[in-house]
């Protein structure tokens, strides 16, 4: 099946009124103010609230619900010097959560010890093993990051044995709710915080910042020896944007500001993660972190122990971060061939055993699939045929499975409602993970797959492109790009800006390259103007064109490459292409699709 089969091209239309409104404000070129309507900033008063981000403009950490509570009881554990355990999940979010407070509290002065479950035999969230440990080494107060909103069972257990929880979680809430003597959600309906798209990082950001002013009022830190909360965006920008949660409002400010901070970090394992990355000392972008250092942290989580990634974000011996950095670079290896493997195997069995007409679900469940990589593999499928998917690794007669959907699709509720079949299930609405008996994967199928039928249709199901606007190449220059990449980062909910430009021919005949000759370097023109661009994994595609002597309509992200020496220089990525039609045919749904040359 190809790739870009089910691609529909959308242009957004033009709302004229507003973009000049927002066009007449200083150094706000018209293309840009398009953008910035596109995403939903129509009035000046949103786009400049967008465009200019502080620390200001976040909420109160105390009107989260549960923050008193546990702000009051880490307080009291502080005076009495009580154990203190910070609980994690083994992702970037939970890894970067988990160091967050790790570093917080050992600034302050607060002896505090991690603990990160093992992915493959301890598996997600709190458990009774772990926790029974903590009853033996007298700690007093277990401190849940980016987990803990269904572990009902082990609360109770933790409460029996003296052991007080404060949960911090995004995820969705269940109809049960641990007995927490803390609870902060902001998804759930007894939290009123204004913001609910935070990232399991997010929140432990609001709790060291509530905790920051409480201790500096109670005398108990001085504002002079605990840096201030803008040195702590590195962790939080890199935990939110691994996480995928959406990049508006709070989060954009948090990553926006973190990126700044991660640039100049003191973490000294990230500095050495970063070097990996050749980087340089230019300003860190979004996908420097979702290309390039979350797969690296994630790793180590989904083939090892996700304890290593904490100790790379809190070590501050250069040596050991090195080391950290050198096996994470190892393990990423490893897992790319293991995700390889399972790719290979699982895209025949779609095409033999999913009806890709009828069935609203790609269901897969086989032994010997490594179940800390079958998330990223059940993404891909996703990308690939625009359908959810689950994965489910076989083990002694176990299914352990990933989830991950669409954005018509919420993953969580339609696994809500197979509950009774399952033995847990915890997420959100875009990926879940979950556990069932081998013999009701057959019962699990059917019943999905019919929750999936009734809730989509051949139109939701269908692979948007939304392209913001359609402009000739020669508009692109290096200032032009930097001012739309001035609108990052992008992510869910601000979109990287696409564009389609008619009428391209390619200047010279593109060139494939990678390891397996996946990818397409290629140079095109359009009138007089000539840019470089790359196709990532679009060789198969790029073979059916009649490249020498075809005309064509692409759809892109603009970039700016730089070189050592040189003036940084306008690329594109490919993200669509198809040969040249008619102004009324070249895309559907919207009007309004020529290039007019604005004069505002």
């Amino acid at each position: 099946m190809n790739r870009f089969s089910r691609l529909d091209w959308k242009v957004f239309p033009e709302n004229e009124d507003a973009e000049n409104r927002l066009a007449s404000l200083p150094h706000i070129h018209w293309l840009v103010a398009r953008l910035l309507v596109n995403r939903g900033f129509d009035s000046v008063e949103k786009a400049e609230k967008f465009l200019s981000v502080s620390l200001d403009d976040l909420h109160s950490p105390f009107l989260m619900a549960g923050m008193e509570e546990a702000v009051e009881r880490i307080s009291r554990a502080i005076g009495k010097k009580e154990k203190i355990v910070v609980f994690g999940d083994y992702d970037v979010d939970g890894i970067s959560a988990t160091a967050l407070l790790f570093r917080f509290f050992r600034t302050t002065g607060v002896d505090i010890a991690c603990y990160i479950p093992h992915r493959i035999e301890e598996g997600y969230g709190l458990n009774a093993e772990a926790i029974r440990s903590f009853a033996k080494e007298k700690v007093a107060l277990v401190i849940t990051v980016d987990c803990g909103v269904t572990s009902v069972e082990e609360v109770e257990l933790a409460s029996k044995l003296g052991i007080d929880v404060i949960i911090t979680d995004h995820h969705q809430v269940s109809q049960t709710l641990p007995s927490a003597c803390a609870l902060l959600n902001p998804v759930g309906p007894f939290c009123r915080y204004p913001f609910k798209h935070l990232a399991g990082v997010g929140i432990a950001f609001k709790l060291i910042s509530a905790l920051k002013t409480r201790l500096e009022k109670e005398g108990v830190i001085s504002s002079k020896n605990v840096p201030g909360l803008k040195q702590w965006l590195d962790l939080v920008a890199l935990g939110t944007l691994a996480d995928m949660v959406p990049l508006v409002g709070e989060n954009h400010t948090l990553v926006r500001l973190g990126l700044e901070v991660m640039t100049k970090s003191r973490i000294v394992g990230l500095k050495a993660l970063m070097n990996l990355g050749n980087f340089g000392k230019r300003p860190l972008a979004d996908s420097d972190i979702g290309f390039f250092l979350a797969p690296r942290l994630n790793a180590i989580g989904r083939l090892k122990s996700a304890g290593l990634g904490v100790e790379l974000l809190t070590t501050t011996d250069r040596f050991r971060a090195k080391e950290i950095a050198r096996l994470l670079e190892e393990e990423n290896s490893k897992r790319q061939r293991i995700q390889d493997r399972i790719l290979n195997e699982v895209l025949p069995r779609i095409e033999s055993e999913v009806d890709l007409k009828q069935d609203k679900a790609i269901i897969l469940a086989s032994e010997g699939w490594h179940p800390g990589i079958i998330g990223i593999v059940a993404s891909k499928i996703v990308e690939r045929y625009h359908l959810p998917a689950i994965l489910l690794d076989i083990t002694d007669g176990v299914c352990k499975g990933s989830a991950r959907s669409i954005p018509t699709f919420h993953i969580y509720n339609g696994l809500n409602q197979c509950r009774d079949l399952l033995l847990h299930f915890g997420g959100h609405k875009y990926a879940a993970g979950l556990s069932l008996k081998a013999d009701m994967v057959e019962a699990f199928k059917t019943r999905f797959n019919k929750i999936a039928s009734e809730m989509l249709s051949a139109e939701n199901t269908a692979r948007e492109l939304k392209i913001d606007s359609v402009i000739p190449l020669d508009l692109l220059s290096p200032d032009m790009v930097e001012d739309i990449q001035s609108l990052g980062p992008f992510g869910q909910q601000n979109p990287y800006p696409l564009f389609l430009t008619r009428d391209v021919k390619f200047s010279e005949k593109p060139v494939f390259v990678g390891k397996a000759r996946e990818h397409v370097m290629f140079e095109v023109e359009n009138g007089s103007f000539r840019v470089n661009g790359i196709g990532y994994g679009m060789s198969n595609l790029f073979q059916s064109l009649d490249c020498e002597n075809g005309a064509f309509d692409i759809v892109y992200m603009p970039t700016l490459t730089t070189k050592a020496g040189l003036s940084p220089g306008v690329q594109i990525k490919l993200y669509d292409i198809r040969p040249l039609r008619k102004p009324s045919a070249a895309v559907s749904g919207y009007a309004g699709l020529g290039f007019q040359s604005p004069t505002r």
